[in-house]
């Protein structure tokens, strides 16, 4: 899969989670909800796989990334 740096750490690489193969796990797996802890655009993997799945979903920010 292609990553992407981190705007604020370069060296910590970020991707979707959108593969073939990660989005099958997940259905294979059959959660009852997804539940996303992701600041900034990483979180739009979480939501793309939920609304393809029909799969409820909830997120929580933890973190303030810049500080």
């Amino acid at each position: 899969m292609q990553s992407f740096p981190c705007p604020w750490y370069q060296k910590v690489p970020l991707l979707l989670a959108l593969s073939p193969r990660i989005i099958s796990e997940i259905a294979r797996f059959k959660p009852d909800i997804i539940h996303a802890s992701s600041p900034g655009i990483v979180v739009f993997g979480a939501l793309a796989i939920a609304k393809m799945l029909s799969i409820p979903i909830v997120m929580s920010y933890h973190i303030h990334v810049p500080v």
